[in-house]
């Protein structure tokens, strides 16, 4: 009889819901092009917190590499709806946040270490908030 290893049990449990939430994006990003824009951005925000959770419970092994979909999930929330210049605009902004936070100011010391997963979740909570209460016009 095969005995179940408990810790390999909650890593395949954490790895489904990441990729549920990954899933659940690319349907935000869906409803988002057929017009369904609160659901849309509901799916995208619970799909950028539930990233940004597994993220900060993977550490900075995966975590640091993993965050950078809830980062642009965040930027394409910020910029759905404006046209494709303002999302890839978003986009890019979201990246260059990463790859200054995730991975040029975490090897500086124990002060920047663990800051960009909160970081990320400010971002994602303004990004949402700023999507709800400013709608592209004509929506």
């Amino acid at each position: 009889m095969r005995t179940v290893d408990p810790n390999q049990l909650v890593a395949e449990a954490l790895w489904a819901g990441f990729a549920l939430f990954i899933i659940a994006a690319a349907g935000g990003v869906a409803l988002a092009r057929n017009g369904h824009r609160q659901v849309a951005l509901a799916l995208l925000f619970t799909s950028a917190l539930g990233s940004l959770a597994f993220s900060f419970i993977a550490g900075f092994s995966i975590g640091r590499f993993t965050a950078l979909i809830p980062v642009l999930i965040t930027g394409y929330m910020a910029g759905m709806g404006r046209g494709h210049r303002a999302v890839a605009e978003c986009l890019l902004a979201g990246a260059i946040v990463y790859l200054v936070s995730s991975w040029l100011l975490t090897p500086l010391g124990f002060v920047f270490a663990a800051w960009a997963i909160p970081l990320y979740l400010a971002a994602a909570v303004v990004a949402f908030g700023w999507a709800i209460v400013r709608p592209p016009a004509g929506t």
